[in-house]
């Protein structure tokens, strides 16, 4: 039996076929769902794995056995879905480090080659629709599977840094791992690593939202933002689970702006309007 010692196992009962596997086969999922067990549990053709918006691994069949997401590299593949909001998209950031720290337990447990697979029948790591569509690998007329965002993000990060053996401390942590970080003030706080990575995840967001909404209120006060200005969103963007704007960093922000557009400008930062 082959289940992976971080997943979340979710057996899924099939008639299924005993497999050597050579093959890691990337997919995306056209999906928003947490989970697929429900649903390849039904009539969905399943995968081995599924991987959440920040980085939840499942695994739902023994990778000894055949799945049925790769047509006829079932026989000798390892299959990963993945969460994507229906949307192309690329893998986020604790996405690819699931990725890297689970192609890298499949390379080490199977003997499967840490290359880009050549061929429908190679051995190595590949994509869904690699060698068109339909093929051998899919029936579907037309599939981009996992889409040119992930193809990139595979061709350039995943299949190089598992190739290189570069999977860092952080890839390798374990979801329930404790992480503890002093403060400034000296204050010890600990936290779960998949809480710190949701958080870091949900900042980052925050952040390119709220450089967005900055901007697009500076365009509609028909003018170029300042080099203070780009320079506080730059900052916000750099940092963000660190970035706190000082009033300085503030007062140039709002340097030159219309009362309305300064408004809009507090309301993305999260500032009263009064302040």
């Amino acid at each position: 039996m082959a289940w992976c010692p971080f997943a979340v196992h979710k057996p899924i009962n099939k008639k299924r076929s005993r497999i050597k596997p050579r093959a890691v086969i990337l997919h995306t999922a056209v999906s928003s769902a947490s989970s697929l067990f429900g649903y390849f549990s039904g009539v969905g053709d399943d995968s081995h794995f599924y991987i959440g918006p920040n980085g939840e691994l499942e695994q739902y069949v023994d990778t000894e056995w055949s799945a049925f997401a790769n047509r006829d590299a079932n026989a000798f593949a390892i299959s990963f879905e993945s969460w994507d909001n229906r949307q192309i998209i690329p893998w986020t950031p604790a996405q690819v480090a699931t990725l890297l720290r689970a192609v890298d337990w499949c390379c080490t447990t199977h003997g499967i080659p840490r290359r880009q697979i050549a061929t429908t029948t190679g051995s190595g790591i590949g994509w869904h629709a690699m060698f068109g569509a339909p093929s051998a690998w899919t029936k579907a007329a037309g599939k981009v599977c996992p889409g040119g965002p992930r193809i990139d993000q595979t061709r350039n990060i995943i299949i190089p840094r598992v190739a290189g053996g570069q999977i860092s401390e952080e890839d390798t942590l374990s979801w329930t791992e404790n992480l503890t970080f002093t403060a400034p003030d000296g204050k010890i706080t600990t936290v779960q690593a998949r809480d710190w990575v949701m958080w870091t995840n949900y900042a980052a967001w925050q952040a390119a939202n709220a450089t967005a909404r900055i901007e697009a209120a500076i365009a509609l006060d028909n003018s170029e933002a300042t080099q203070n200005q780009l320079a506080v969103m730059s900052a916000i963007s750099d940092e963000p689970t660190q970035i706190d704007l000082t009033a300085e960093q503030i007062r140039k922000l709002l340097d030159g702006l219309s009362n309305s557009t300064k408004d809009a400008v507090k309301t993305a930062l999260g500032e009263s309007a009064d302040a």
